[in-house]
């Protein structure tokens, strides 16, 4: 039920508000003037596309994040009769962590733009979570890696970068007249530089990525269920 267009033509705006309408209400839809919202993204204009929901999601990165965290939080906190439970296993309110909690951080995570700042805040967040699931609190304390060693969770930052790597997989592989590809070609022009460095891109988190496995070998299974091992650069052009 949400549909949007981007644009660098403000005619073609004008040109969409005029057609869409009649489009849609050929398909017995219509336009719910009181939450069509209009944004003007610039490199130096004001923050207040940072606010726009899309599809669940906020468009910015942090604000989407702090959202995120809110609403997983809560879902813990709803849940805590059972985290604080010691009659129910460690293994099973890991799986339902992950069911009920993880699933509500890491919703549409493989498009954020990620910065290692970021990443370690997820981490302390996840961790700080095992920790009531445990019951570990001051003065008791436990290291990052025994509580990994522990519990075997992955750290969220990882699970967000295999996300992520699996989508831009994803992406390099549809036509090129799908809007999600259109759009990636659009973010490949270059971009004039500004001064204080360059803004980080998901993009230029992607090419972090690809830097951070290049060399590791992935296992492959073939379909006569043979497997044999692969570089990320094999991988890509298999």
């Amino acid at each position: 039920d949400d549909t949007g267009w981007a644009t660098r033509d403000r005619e073609e705006v004008r040109a969409i508000k005029q057609i869409a309408p009649k489009k849609l209400k050929e398909k017995n839809l219509g336009v719910n003037e009181s939450k069509t919202e209009e944004y003007e993204v610039k490199w130096k204009g004001d923050d207040e596309w940072k606010t726009a929901k899309y599809l669940g999601s906020l468009l910015e990165t942090e604000q989407d994040i702090k959202r995120r965290k809110s609403l997983a939080l809560a879902t813990f906190r709803n849940l805590s009769y059972i985290f604080e439970n010691n009659k129910v296993s460690l293994q099973t309110k890991l799986k339902l962590l992950r069911s009920h909690v993880e699933s509500i951080l890491l919703y549409n995570s493989e498009i954020w733009t990620m910065t290692v700042k970021l990443e370690q805040e997820i981490d302390i967040f996840q961790r700080n979570l095992v920790r009531k699931i445990l019951n570990i609190r001051w003065p008791d304390t436990i290291s990052n890696a025994k509580l990994y060693e522990k519990t075997k969770v992955m750290k969220w930052s990882k699970k967000i970068k295999e996300r992520r790597l699996k989508w831009y997989g994803h992406l390099l592989r549809l036509p090129e007249n799908t809007p999600a590809k259109q759009a990636l070609r659009e973010a490949e022009l270059p971009m004039p530089k500004v001064r204080g460095g360059q803004k980080l891109t998901w993009l230029r988190v992607i090419d972090r990525d690809l830097k951070a496995v290049k060399g590791l070998k992935f296992m492959k299974i073939e379909g006569d269920g043979s497997r044999r091992e692969l570089s990320i650069e094999e991988i890509a052009n298999d």
